[in-house]
């Protein structure tokens, strides 16, 4: 590989993601990656544990500020061939998010904070694409820190300052199975779970709205999942179905779930007959960080020194792990990586090596500025 770079460095990190990449690691298969990681952190100057859930954590340096580096070991399901064409990697993980990944590493690994002037934590995390369980721990541990980046592909000139809140919700409906011969005898379970759907979407979805179209501003409802029916020839008598609800920052969870359930009281006492329930499986506040922050601004300044432009900062309708980071501890937070979002989750997923390379100047000098005036 040493055609696409320009030193004997580079082939170094180039082939870092490539091993990473070679080794799969879908959710909840992240160990032997995180084997590697291990031994690769420590060979480049890092302290490394491993916590309770799989968690791969390198430090470097002492004292504050504290800087958290963090992006995802795990993977969506579904292997990929790895193979290089021209300056593009491709295989699984390549754009989500094993770049962010390994420029990290690289970058913490090439920055010595001055002793006693600064600690660097480089954090691999578990089953991002499921349910947040490595987050979730060094959430529930209270991790110590001061900043904290989270590697995802934003595109070299972006930076995602925002991401708006989510809540996970099941609805259950239960009525009196009956002959399907005879459909207007009986209450069907899934009609009306469908019916209690587009009411909640209805409803919700005026809670906040943008007068200029701005996604980002109001509230979404997707639903993403339903099941029931006994047989092809019985009115259904149950049915569940799961919805996605997505909060702007300006509502905040409890007061969306308010309103969930007053739609759901008053759509029990419309239908008597039919059991309404629900479930919150999962939700997280939004979180956007001020534009003029110590972090945004250290960002910003490493990007335009070393592209040369000035960043865009991005505020996205999806949600990311700096969501709990950010309202939980109460840490500032953003997510850069190199790549192109849309390429993650999808056969096509790529990255360019030259992008590859130079997030990890980007994530370097962003380290320098937090640690020094600039």
């Amino acid at each position: 590989m040493g055609s696409h770079t320009d030193s004997r460095g580079e082939d170094r990190w180039i082939d870092l993601l490539v091993n990473m990449l070679k080794i799969y690691s879908p959710s909840g298969e992240e160990k032997p990656l995180a084997s590697y990681l291990s031994e690769a952190m420590e060979k480049l100057g890092y302290e490394v544990t491993l916590d309770a859930v799989g968690n791969v954590r390198g430090k470097r340096g002492n004292g504050r500020p504290i800087i958290v580096l963090c992006s995802h070991m795990d993977t969506v399901p579904g292997p990929l061939p790895i193979r290089l064409e021209g300056d593009y990697l491709w295989g699984r993980g390549a754009v989500d998010a094993k770049a962010s990944l390994a420029a990290m590493i690289v970058a913490g690994a090439s920055f010595n904070p001055p002793e006693g002037c600064g600690t660097i934590l480089t954090i691999g995390v578990v089953d991002e694409e499921g349910a947040s369980l490595g987050v979730k721990y060094l959430v529930k541990e209270r991790l110590q820190a001061d900043y904290a980046i989270f590697g995802e592909p934003s595109g070299l000139g972006n930076i995602t300052i925002g991401y708006k809140g989510r809540l996970q919700l099941k609805i259950r409906c239960s009525t009196v199975s009956g002959h399907a011969a005879s459909p207007w005898a009986f209450e069907n379970a899934i009609e009306e779970a469908y019916s209690l759907y587009m009411r909640l979407k209805g409803i919700l979805e005026t809670l906040r709205t943008s007068s200029i179209g701005n996604r980002y501003e109001s509230v979404s409802v997707c639903i993403t999942g339903i099941r029931g029916g006994e047989a092809p020839n019985v009115v259904p008598g149950n049915c569940e179905a799961i919805l996605d609800v997505r909060i702007p920052p300006s509502l905040r969870v409890g007061e969306a779930l308010k309103v969930v359930d007053e739609v759901l009281e008053a759509f029990r006492k419309e239908n008597p007959k039919v059991r309404i329930g629900r479930d919150l499986e999962e939700s997280s506040e939004a979180f956007e960080v001020p534009e003029d922050s110590f972090l945004v601004r250290a960002l910003s300044n490493a990007i335009n020194v070393i592209l040369g432009t000035k960043p865009k900062l991005l505020r996205k309708t999806g949600t990311g792990d700096m969501n709990l980071f950010g309202m939980e501890l109460g840490i500032p937070c953003v997510t850069y990586g190199p790549g192109e979002s849309r390429l993650g989750h999808t056969p096509k997923e790529h990255i360019s090596l030259r992008e590859f390379l130079t997030s990890i100047h980007v994530y370097r000098k962003t380290l320098e500025n937090l640690l020094s005036p600039f």
